[in-house]
């Protein structure tokens, strides 16, 4: 039976929404119902509710699984993606990919505080806000939905906490949210995709949270929020309701209002853009050969079941054969005695039918099954499988290949749109600043100013034997720079401060190896030294 998917969730979106999106002066009603509906399929399809469906058998009113075995490879490989996407990341408090600033001029003591100050920010704005947590979620989210959204909001609360010195949890004023992309619309600038000109989104939320905000829903109606914004103004109501800010169960400030920002804090990052603003999800050319997969499953089973139940034909027996046993667990099935005495033939029972099960349908299952590989970039290495043979490292990481490509064409599309969001940051931080200096946390236009890349984990674990010989061998030939060899072991933060510290050290071990070295000059017997004296060397030069 085919169940019309797109159509029942159209139904049921018009049901839950008690007021009209259609009518919302300027919203983009189709687009949003459009993206709604594939959003929905994908999550189907990450669930594996897709696959139960279920078909109704001739004359009958029975109706039964047309994917019985329901082999779903999509969740995996959507993990997968996300692993290689952030890499070996290190266990500790920093996001799984985090912003460095580069000083204008890199021999500037002033220019390297202002750098260093800003990593310092971002570093706490994003483990403020369980960045780690935020960005992986997201990572998996592009996988499904084809991109991810990141939205920034000034948290008045913990503004004001800051200026009058109150204790809050939270330790900065900007707020950084994983927007679900199935309620978010964005309407690019033409000329970078990266900054908005409109953000929408609409979403449910609870009654209490409607409250919270100063609208009282019916327990009977929805809630739905819908925040919009421009470069110029930012708008949230509920249900066609204005909001509002509620202290002591009353109407405070409206949220609605000008924005004081001049953009739109909101990032969209595509998993891979090709022809839209939207980004295409990992798995959608694969469906067609999961479903293909699960038949072909489906019939092989059917087959093996045929031939564990075949038929069994008696022949030149005399009544009916008796079943004994023999042993515990062995029966022994007795066919008697012929029909007529004497008879040449003796009895016997054959199998009736030949083998439906063959090679060639194990075969198309297999071939089905890598050509679902191909599509979703998961080599056999990955799930494990070496091909039964011992190979190199190298050998490995060849052979992962598609997957890292791929993961580092998203990489591509997360670092600008990392760096985009990491300079909204800056800019929210400096323009409230001039209005009260502390909420700043330090950061001014000056800071903005500065250039930013992100850090990015190794995609594969490495061999740090191989990496550390290769590091001390080009050392020993003078083949790279101390700042060069440090930046390959990539477990440095600032290579900067770590090479002073280099030079501190040795200057240091110099000093404590040099009274060492003194002594030894004495000889064994404290007989005086024999380094030569002034005279001794006068009296060579004379010579």
């Amino acid at each position: 039976m085919f169940i019309d998917y797109q159509s029942n969730l159209k139904q049921q979106f018009e049901q839950s929404v008690d007021y009209a999106l259609k009518d919302i002066k300027g919203f983009p009603y189709e687009e949003y119902q459009r993206n709604l509906e594939r959003y929905t399929i994908a999550e189907r399809w990450f669930s594996g509710e897709a696959l139960q469906e279920e078909i109704r058998v001739a004359n009958s009113d029975k109706e039964v699984a047309l994917y019985p075995v329901q082999i779903n490879p999509i969740p995996g490989s959507v993990f997968k993606h996300s692993y290689v996407l952030f890499g070996e990341t290190r266990d500790d408090e920093r996001p799984l990919v985090f912003a460095r600033a580069i000083a204008n001029d890199p021999e500037s003591e002033t220019d390297k505080k202002l750098a260093q100050e800003v990593d310092d920010v971002l570093s706490k704005i994003w483990t403020d806000n369980s960045g780690r947590a935020l960005q992986y979620t997201n990572g998996t989210r592009s996988q499904i939905y084809g991109g991810c959204v990141f939205s920034l909001t000034w948290d008045w609360r913990k503004a004001v906490q800051m200026r009058k010195g109150e204790i809050n949890i939270k330790t900065t004023p900007i707020r950084i949210q994983a927007t679900h992309p199935k309620y978010f619309i964005g309407i690019p600038d033409s000329t970078n995709p990266f900054l908005l000109k409109e953000s929408w989104v609409v979403r449910p939320i609870t009654h209490q949270e409607a409250a919270e905000n100063g609208v009282t829903i019916p327990e009977d109606q929805v809630p739905w929020i819908i925040e919009h914004i421009t470069p110029t103004k930012m708008e949230y109501t509920i249900n066609g309701t204005d909001t509002y800010i509620v202290k002591d169960g009353k109407k405070v400030i409206p949220l609605s209002g000008k924005n004081p920002f001049g953009f739109v804090p909101v990032v969209y990052i595509p998993h891979l853009r090709v022809t839209g603003f939207y980004g295409i999800n990992e798995f959608d050319g694969a469906l067609g050969l999961i479903k293909e997969l699960n038949l072909r499953i489906a019939d092989f089973g059917d087959a093996v079941n045929v031939d564990a139940h075949s038929l069994v034909a008696l022949r030149n027996v005399n009544g009916a054969p008796k079943v004994s046993n023999l042993i515990p667990g062995r029966k022994t099935l007795d066919l008697g005695s012929s029909l007529l005495a004497g008879q040449a033939n003796q009895p016997d029972a054959i199998e009736l039918g030949s083998s439906s099960a063959s090679s060639s349908m194990t075969e198309l299952a297999e071939l089905l099954y890598d050509q679902i590989r191909r599509e979703l970039n998961i080599p056999a290495v990955a799930d494990g499988e070496d091909e039964g043979s011992q190979r190199s490292g190298m050998t490995l990481y060849i052979r992962m290949w598609p997957l890292i490509q791929h993961t580092s064409t998203e990489r591509i599309y997360w670092t600008e749109g990392l760096n985009v969001l990491s300079r909204m940051m800056l800019l929210m931080l400096a323009i409230k600043g001039k209005q009260n200096e502390e909420s700043s946390m330090g950061i001014t236009f000056e800071h903005t100013e500065m250039l930013l890349k992100q850090v990015w984990a190794p995609q594969m674990p490495r061999d740090r034997e191989v990496l550390v010989n290769e590091i001390i061998a080009r050392s020993s030939a003078n083949l790279g720079s101390v700042e060069h060899l440090l930046d390959m072991l990539g477990d440095v933060e600032n290579i900067e401060e770590e090479v002073e510290r280099i030079i501190e050290w040795m200057e240091r071990k110099s000093e404590l190896e040099a009274p060492a070295f003194g002594d030894s000059q004495k000889g064994v017997s404290g007989s005086p030294s024999t380094k030569p004296t002034k005279s001794d060397s006068n009296q060579k030069g004379e010579k």
